[in-house]
Protein backbone atom coordinates (compact mmCIF):
# COMPACT_ATOMS: atom_id res chain seq x y z
CA UNK A 1 0.00 0.00 0.00
CA UNK A 2 1.20 2.80 -0.63
CA UNK A 3 2.08 6.16 1.52
CA UNK A 4 -1.73 7.87 0.98
CA UNK A 5 -3.79 4.60 1.32
CA UNK A 6 -2.27 3.76 5.40
CA UNK A 7 -2.72 7.18 6.13
CA UNK A 8 -6.07 7.35 5.38
CA UNK A 9 -6.89 4.02 6.93
CA UNK A 10 -5.13 5.64 9.89
CA UNK A 11 -7.26 8.31 9.70
CA UNK A 12 -10.92 6.35 9.42
CA UNK A 13 -9.15 3.67 12.20
CA UNK A 14 -8.80 6.82 14.30
CA UNK A 15 -12.17 8.39 13.83
CA UNK A 16 -13.97 4.76 14.49
CA UNK A 17 -12.18 4.60 17.70
CA UNK A 18 -12.61 8.10 18.70
CA UNK A 19 -16.55 7.71 18.25
CA UNK A 20 -16.48 4.58 19.82
CA UNK A 21 -15.09 5.87 23.22
CA UNK A 22 -17.32 8.98 22.63
CA UNK A 23 -20.67 6.98 22.80
CA UNK A 24 -18.71 4.39 25.51
CA UNK A 25 -18.45 7.80 27.71
CA UNK A 26 -21.78 9.17 27.27
CA UNK A 27 -23.67 5.69 27.94
CA UNK A 28 -21.76 5.94 30.96
CA UNK A 29 -22.53 8.98 32.01
CA UNK A 30 -26.11 8.68 31.47
CA UNK A 31 -26.34 5.35 34.09
CA UNK A 32 -23.90 7.16 36.50
CA UNK A 33 -26.42 10.14 36.26
CA UNK A 34 -29.66 8.08 36.52
CA UNK A 35 -28.19 6.03 39.35
CA UNK A 36 -27.71 9.66 40.83
CA UNK A 37 -31.35 10.46 40.21
CA UNK A 38 -33.14 7.11 41.60
CA UNK A 39 -30.59 7.84 45.08
CA UNK A 40 -32.58 10.72 45.05
CA UNK A 41 -35.49 9.80 44.60
CA UNK A 42 -35.58 6.75 47.35
CA UNK A 43 -36.52 9.32 49.88
CA UNK A 44 -40.06 10.06 48.50
CA UNK A 45 -40.79 6.68 48.02
CA UNK A 46 -42.27 4.03 51.11
CA UNK A 47 -39.83 3.69 53.82
CA UNK A 48 -37.41 0.83 53.57
CA UNK A 49 -38.93 -0.21 50.29
CA UNK A 50 -36.55 0.61 48.00
CA UNK A 51 -33.69 -1.22 46.48
CA UNK A 52 -31.27 -0.02 43.83
CA UNK A 53 -28.83 -2.16 41.76
CA UNK A 54 -26.70 -1.87 38.63
CA UNK A 55 -28.14 -1.35 35.27
CA UNK A 56 -29.25 1.05 37.00
CA UNK A 57 -32.25 -0.56 38.36
CA UNK A 58 -34.70 0.35 41.51
CA UNK A 59 -37.84 -1.29 42.86
CA UNK A 60 -39.63 -0.13 45.94
CA UNK A 61 -43.47 1.26 46.85
CA UNK A 62 -45.14 4.33 46.16
CA UNK A 63 -48.33 4.85 48.54
CA UNK A 64 -48.66 1.06 49.08
CA UNK A 65 -47.94 0.46 45.18
CA UNK A 66 -45.27 -1.45 43.25
CA UNK A 67 -43.00 0.71 41.11
CA UNK A 68 -40.25 -0.89 39.46
CA UNK A 69 -37.76 1.90 37.02
CA UNK A 70 -35.41 1.60 34.52
CA UNK A 71 -33.47 2.83 31.74
CA UNK A 72 -33.44 1.14 28.49
CA UNK A 73 -32.86 2.62 25.29
CA UNK A 74 -35.03 2.69 21.91
CA UNK A 75 -34.38 2.21 18.21
CA UNK A 76 -37.69 3.46 17.35
CA UNK A 77 -38.81 7.23 17.66
CA UNK A 78 -37.12 10.13 15.28
CA UNK A 79 -34.32 12.34 16.83
CA UNK A 80 -32.69 15.21 15.10
CA UNK A 81 -29.31 13.42 16.47
CA UNK A 82 -30.63 9.83 15.20
CA UNK A 83 -29.36 6.53 16.76
CA UNK A 84 -30.96 4.95 19.54
CA UNK A 85 -32.86 7.35 22.40
CA UNK A 86 -32.26 6.56 26.09
CA UNK A 87 -35.56 6.25 28.04
CA UNK A 88 -36.00 6.60 31.82
CA UNK A 89 -38.87 3.97 32.70
CA UNK A 90 -41.35 3.81 35.45
CA UNK A 91 -43.54 0.99 35.73
CA UNK A 92 -46.77 0.80 38.41
CA UNK A 93 -48.71 -2.44 39.31
CA UNK A 94 -51.85 -1.64 38.10
CA UNK A 95 -54.55 -4.56 37.61
CA UNK A 96 -56.92 -3.40 34.80
CA UNK A 97 -58.32 -5.02 31.95
CA UNK A 98 -58.33 -1.53 29.84
CA UNK A 99 -55.56 -0.89 27.43
CA UNK A 100 -54.51 2.37 26.10
CA UNK A 101 -51.74 4.57 25.33
CA UNK A 102 -51.43 8.35 25.88
CA UNK A 103 -48.71 10.30 24.65
CA UNK A 104 -47.54 14.30 24.50
CA UNK A 105 -47.58 15.69 21.24
CA UNK A 106 -43.33 16.57 20.04
CA UNK A 107 -43.18 20.18 18.66
CA UNK A 108 -41.12 18.81 15.93
CA UNK A 109 -41.63 16.47 14.10
CA UNK A 110 -45.44 15.63 14.73
CA UNK A 111 -45.98 13.18 11.79
CA UNK A 112 -42.83 11.05 12.35
CA UNK A 113 -43.96 10.15 15.47
CA UNK A 114 -47.76 9.75 15.15
CA UNK A 115 -46.77 7.20 12.06
CA UNK A 116 -44.98 4.40 14.96
CA UNK A 117 -48.35 4.54 17.16
CA UNK A 118 -48.88 0.31 17.19
CA UNK A 119 -52.61 1.40 17.21
CA UNK A 120 -54.94 4.31 15.23
CA UNK A 121 -55.42 7.63 17.43
CA UNK A 122 -58.68 7.97 18.89
CA UNK A 123 -60.44 10.97 20.14
CA UNK A 124 -61.69 11.06 23.87
CA UNK A 125 -64.34 14.09 23.33
CA UNK A 126 -62.90 16.13 26.01
CA UNK A 127 -61.32 19.20 24.00
CA UNK A 128 -58.72 19.59 26.58
CA UNK A 129 -56.98 16.50 26.10
CA UNK A 130 -57.84 15.92 22.52
CA UNK A 131 -55.70 19.63 21.96
CA UNK A 132 -53.05 18.84 23.99
CA UNK A 133 -52.52 14.85 23.83
CA UNK A 134 -53.11 12.05 22.16
CA UNK A 135 -54.83 8.55 22.80
CA UNK A 136 -54.53 5.50 21.13
CA UNK A 137 -56.34 2.19 21.81
CA UNK A 138 -57.83 -0.89 20.62
CA UNK A 139 -60.54 -1.24 23.51
CA UNK A 140 -62.68 1.18 22.31
CA UNK A 141 -65.58 -0.57 24.20
CA UNK A 142 -63.78 -0.47 27.67
CA UNK A 143 -62.01 3.41 26.79
CA UNK A 144 -65.44 5.22 25.89
CA UNK A 145 -67.07 4.92 28.70
CA UNK A 146 -64.50 5.18 31.08
CA UNK A 147 -62.58 8.17 29.37
CA UNK A 148 -66.14 10.18 29.26
CA UNK A 149 -66.15 10.19 33.20
CA UNK A 150 -64.89 13.45 34.13
CA UNK A 151 -62.84 12.37 37.04
CA UNK A 152 -61.31 9.93 34.78
CA UNK A 153 -60.14 12.63 32.78
CA UNK A 154 -59.26 15.10 35.18
CA UNK A 155 -57.03 11.93 36.35
CA UNK A 156 -55.43 11.84 32.72
CA UNK A 157 -54.96 15.25 32.02
CA UNK A 158 -53.88 15.92 35.79
CA UNK A 159 -50.69 13.38 34.87
CA UNK A 160 -50.51 14.24 31.36
CA UNK A 161 -49.94 18.24 32.52
CA UNK A 162 -46.76 17.19 34.50
CA UNK A 163 -44.48 16.23 31.62
CA UNK A 164 -42.55 18.78 30.48
CA UNK A 165 -42.82 19.79 26.61
CA UNK A 166 -40.44 18.00 24.25
CA UNK A 167 -39.05 19.11 20.40
CA UNK A 168 -38.33 15.95 19.48
CA UNK A 169 -39.40 13.15 21.43
CA UNK A 170 -43.06 12.46 23.64
CA UNK A 171 -44.00 11.18 26.97
CA UNK A 172 -45.65 7.76 26.37
CA UNK A 173 -48.01 6.46 28.95
CA UNK A 174 -49.12 2.81 28.26
CA UNK A 175 -51.74 0.96 29.96
CA UNK A 176 -51.10 -3.05 29.32
CA UNK A 177 -51.62 -5.42 32.40
CA UNK A 178 -49.48 -2.75 34.36
CA UNK A 179 -49.24 1.06 34.04
CA UNK A 180 -45.77 2.39 32.54
CA UNK A 181 -44.12 6.19 32.06
CA UNK A 182 -41.88 6.09 29.03
CA UNK A 183 -39.75 9.40 29.33
CA UNK A 184 -37.02 10.74 27.31
CA UNK A 185 -33.65 10.86 29.51
CA UNK A 186 -32.20 13.60 28.93
CA UNK A 187 -35.72 15.94 30.27
CA UNK A 188 -36.40 13.59 33.30
CA UNK A 189 -32.63 14.11 34.14
CA UNK A 190 -33.92 18.04 34.46
CA UNK A 191 -36.82 16.87 36.61
CA UNK A 192 -36.17 17.70 40.53
CA UNK A 193 -37.17 15.04 43.15
CA UNK A 194 -40.33 16.71 44.16
CA UNK A 195 -41.67 17.01 40.28
CA UNK A 196 -40.97 13.69 40.08
CA UNK A 197 -42.70 12.77 43.26
CA UNK A 198 -45.26 14.72 41.66
CA UNK A 199 -46.08 12.28 38.79
CA UNK A 200 -45.67 9.72 41.04
CA UNK A 201 -48.66 10.77 42.95
CA UNK A 202 -50.72 11.81 39.75
CA UNK A 203 -49.71 7.90 38.80
CA UNK A 204 -50.82 6.71 41.60
CA UNK A 205 -54.15 8.21 41.09
CA UNK A 206 -54.55 7.48 37.44
CA UNK A 207 -53.92 3.80 38.33
CA UNK A 208 -56.57 3.71 41.07
CA UNK A 209 -58.99 5.05 38.99
CA UNK A 210 -57.54 2.49 35.51
CA UNK A 211 -58.42 -0.02 38.47
CA UNK A 212 -61.96 0.70 38.51
CA UNK A 213 -62.76 -1.19 34.96
CA UNK A 214 -64.53 -3.83 35.41
CA UNK A 215 -63.62 -7.22 33.04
Amino acid sequence: MDTGTIIAIAVIGSIVAISVLIAFGLERRARWRLTRHFRELERVLDAGTANLWPGPEMNGSFHGRQLHAYRRTETVGFTARGGTNGKTIFQFACSTPLELTMFTFPQWPLLAELLRLPSPRVVTGDPNLDRSYGFATSDLERFGPWVSQPENAKAALSLMSLLPPSRRQRFRVRVDGRLELNMPEYLYFKMEPEKVKLVLEALDNFAGKLEQVKE
